[in-house]
């Protein structure tokens, strides 16, 4: 696996840039097959439309500032950054902002439940009835149930008066209490710090921006009051003084991308640039109609796309300072010096043993694997769909097979 490869002549950090979140998630899952021994960090991007009314999935963001909060832990051991062209090319906040927003819980400290709920609301956890999701958070007496961002399973704080007694996981379907935790470090699980130095910072900039608000504005009044409005990401760069990149956040490692990269950023950039420009005209037109009411109270009135997103000159002049590898599957003439084949293994032809009437087909293969696995290495088989792929198993296992979906 070139990527597992890569991290461990580097032995440090390889940032794997897919063209899609399809082709992220089947690298992820090659990776996984190919390279167990290699950790992962998962950096998606936001999943709405650029200047929607909506905000991304609370389960998103978790994963992002989890991911992001994870790279300085991992600093000098062998990982792979897995994320896409629209999470490279998406401003972030900076990384001292996600390194200062943690909060640390450890059984038998003494807990201020208000401070620990003003970190849960101001840093994008949802408070709901049942914990369930990553972001999800619950308060019962003293029971505090949260799920944080990057963990595999909810926790329960048992509270006694302001003790913490204890940090126990639990199985979200069921509820119940799965073992014991020494620690637990919180992280953001979004990325924005709603509190009123940022609320402050916002009211200025978004006057800066749009002029004096001389109307009712939801968006403008909610911040104002402190509570978190439904789409507020896509004016991030009004909640921080500073916002960064991927980039920063990885830093200089090695950068390694498909081969469709080029196609999938000026898709990107096309995208961004529609919604903008409809978002930019319906505004005009609310304006033009209604003055300041009416009409006009219910447009999005959007930031300019390079405060949220790295444009083409800019994401050029990035690339042109990183390490730099893109991956296709063509051949490449051996003349280019630029270019290396990196050679395969081709698997077993098995077309001789299916013209043969006397061979079973089945046995020759389901022999053929257990050879390769009794070698010590890995057998993967490609099915064309899902009910192909059930046809495949059922065959193989009734010709003694071990098969893993």
């Amino acid at each position: 696996m070139v990527l597992a490869d890569f991290a461990r002549l580097e032995g440090e950090r390889v940032v794997y840039i897919a063209r899609d979140a399809s082709a992220a998630a089947a690298m992820r899952n090659m990776l996984a097959f190919f390279a167990p021994d290699i950790e992962q960090v998962h950096i998606p991007a936001w999943d709405c439309l650029p200047f929607d009314r909506l905000s991304p999935q609370v389960a998103v963001m978790s994963e992002r500032m989890a991911g992001l909060a994870s790279l300085a832990l991992l600093e000098g051991r062998p990982h792979v950054v897995i994320t896409t062209v629209s999470a490279a090319a998406q401003r972030l906040p900076a990384r001292d902002q996600i390194s200062e927003l943690s909060f640390s819980l450890r059984p038998g400290q003494t807990l201020d439940l208000e401070a620990l709920t003003r970190f849960l609301s101001g840093n994008g956890y949802s408070r709901c009835s049942s914990v369930m999701e990553p972001g999800d958070y619950a308060i019962r007496g003293g029971i505090v149930d949260l799920f944080a961002p990057g963990a595999d399973d909810p926790v329960r704080l048992d509270l006694f008066g302001d003790t913490l007694e204890s940090l126990r996981p639990f199985a979200a379907e069921t509820q119940r209490t799965i073992g014991q935790l020494h620690a637990l470090e919180l992280t953001a699980a979004g990325e924005i710090h709603l509190d009123e130095e940022a609320i402050q910072r916002f009211r200025r900039g978004y006057v800066q921006q749009f002029g004096t608000v001389m109307d009712e504005d939801p968006l403008y009044t909610a911040i104002s009051d402190g509570v978190r409005h439904q789409g507020m990401e896509h004016w991030l760069p009004l909640f921080h003084d500073t916002l960064e990149t991927l980039f920063d956040h990885c830093g200089a490692c090695l950068y390694v991308t498909d081969g469709q990269i080029d196609n999938a950023f000026g898709d990107r950039m096309a995208q961004i640039d529609d919604y903008y420009e409809a978002r930019k005209e319906a505004r005009e037109q609310a304006l033009s109609a209604g003055g300041r009411g009416g009409a006009g109270r219910r447009v999005i009135k959007p930031l300019p796309p390079e405060k949220l997103y790295l444009l083409e000159d800019e994401w050029k002049q990035r690339l042109s300072e990183l390490r730099w590898r893109p991956m296709s599957g063509f051949v490449h003439p051996e003349t280019d010096p630029d270019k290396r084949n990196l050679t395969g293994r081709e698997p077993r032809n098995f077309a001789a043993e299916r013209k043969q009437e006397s061979i079973n087909l089945f046995d020759t293969v389901v022999a053929h694997m257990q050879a390769e696995q009794g070698a010590g290495r890995r057998v993967i088989m490609v099915a064309s769909s899902r009910g192909a792929q059930d046809r495949l198993s059922t065959l193989l296992r009734e010709h003694g097979a071990e098969v893993l979906p």
